[in-house]
């Protein structure tokens, strides 16, 4: 593997002397002798700056350069813009770091993280990717795609204000600022196990269903490779299912159509109600015949004919299993 601090800066033996007046460079051998590594036994050129010389420097026409040796140098804008900046090569590839600008960042702080960055380098870990994937990940974060995805949707304002509320109150809090590629399954487990540790089971399931779908909204823009909710298939407690008992007593039946009748509330619950009773009865009358109710029942019978009728034939005309 091929490491190295710009090799504009590595001292090599035989080259000509290199001083702080002439920014590292040596007629001889171009910079500091063109070597990649110090070879053992020499010493990285280094420290060439001080803070007086950088408090001299005025701005050109041109952006130039005020090195100080390992691949730091100072770069001085026109508009006085004083950037530091470090040159580095890994794998036979030249990169270039930002590493603050001046006078924010001092020479002394500027050096201390030249020698972090020439740590990180001898470790394989290339500085200026792992910066870049920080920005991609600060970007592509869970509520960031999240709102992105929600505001696609064309919801029912009730169904978009429960999801608005589900992300905001039950998600966002917890993994809303983390990276997509970065969650895992147990992390999500954790997030949807609050709501079920008080019974919400119904809204555990509806919070998973929510990020699996953002989720996978992410990989098809290119910003996620997988979802990790699929890993949880089972590991929530599954919704209990209520089943109310079924009216099948005449006398309960007659009750139930005499209230449904009777019922006195608001206009519009009174009017959908009292028109849904002459169909409540047709499928009481039609209960073996689950697919002849719902076309029967899809508009209301004649009124003069519905005492006519034979309990085994619906009002418009279709004979129904008894």
């Amino acid at each position: 593997m091929e490491i190295g601090i710009s090799r504009r800066f590595v001292y090599a033996p035989g080259a000509q002397a290199v001083s702080a007046q002439n920014g590292g460079y040596g007629a001889r051998g171009g910079y500091n002798g063109g070597y990649e590594h110090p070879p053992v036994g020499t010493t990285l050129i280094t420290d060439l700056l001080t803070e007086a010389r950088i408090r001299r420097a005025r701005p050109k026409a041109r952006p130039y350069k005020l090195r100080d040796g390992g691949g730091l140098f100072l770069l001085i804008a026109p508009a006085d813009a004083r950037q530091w900046r470090l040159r580095y090569k890994l794998h036979g590839t030249e990169s270039m770091l930002a590493l603050g600008t001046y006078p924010a960042t001092s020479l002394k702080a500027a050096r201390t993280r030249r020698a972090e960055m020439r740590v990180a380098l001898e470790s394989g870990r290339n500085p200026a990717a792992e910066r870049r994937a920080e920005r991609a990940n600060s970007v592509n974060t869970f509520e960031t795609i999240a709102r992105e995805w929600l505001a696609k949707q064309p919801f029912a304002p009730k169904t978009m204000a429960k999801a608005v509320w589900t992300f905001e109150d039950l998600l966002f809090p917890f993994i809303g600022s983390r990276p997509v590629t970065a969650l895992t399954a147990p992390e999500l487990l954790e997030v949807f196990r609050r709501p079920e540790r008080r019974g919400k089971h119904e809204t555990a399931h509806r919070s998973k269903q929510r990020v699996g779908q953002v989720l996978r909204y992410a990989i098809a823009t290119g910003r996620a490779e997988r979802d990790p909710t699929a890993d949880l298939r089972g590991a929530l407690a599954p919704i209990k299912v209520t089943n109310r008992a079924a009216v099948t007593e005449p006398r309960e039946v007659a009750q139930l159509l005499r209230a449904l009748d009777g019922y006195q509330g608001h206009p519009i619950v009174e009017a959908s109600v009292k028109r849904t009773t002459p169909n409540c009865a047709l499928s009481v009358c039609l209960f073996g015949c689950p697919k002849m109710t719902a076309s029967c029942c899809a508009t209301e019978p004649p009124r003069a004919e519905w005492p006519q009728q034979r309990m085994s034939r619906s009002w418009c005309g279709r004979t129904c299993a008894s």
